[in-house]
């Protein structure tokens, strides 16, 4: 089930702070929708996703692609690293079940 969407339609050279890595809109969303971060989950495949999550105090999962063709080479590992939406969506559940 999904709450809320929330999108930043800046361009980078707007410098907006809800524009990723910033975490204006994750903030937004804690706020609304009363969101414990330290207890939430960040999934994305890029750099960019897993460092935007990281800063939030936000567990991250990368979604193996293309941009990130090597993990270890990421200033920030994430926590998990899965295959697909999917996988992630299995992580969540584990992690929420207390399942190792």
């Amino acid at each position: 089930m999904l709450d809320k969407i929330y999108f930043c339609p800046h361009s980078k050279a707007e410098n907006c702070p809800c524009r990723k890595p910033e975490i204006g809109l994750i903030l937004r969303a804690k706020d609304e929708l009363n969101l414990d971060l330290s207890h939430s989950f960040f999934i994305g495949d890029s750099e960019i996703d897993i460092q935007t999550g990281a800063c939030a105090g936000m567990k991250t999962i990368l979604i193996e692609s293309d941009l990130v063709p090597d993990a270890a080479s990421l200033e920030i590992m994430p926590d998990f690293i899965v295959r697909d939406l999917l996988s992630a969506a299995e992580v969540i559940l584990k992690q929420e079940r207390g399942v190792k």
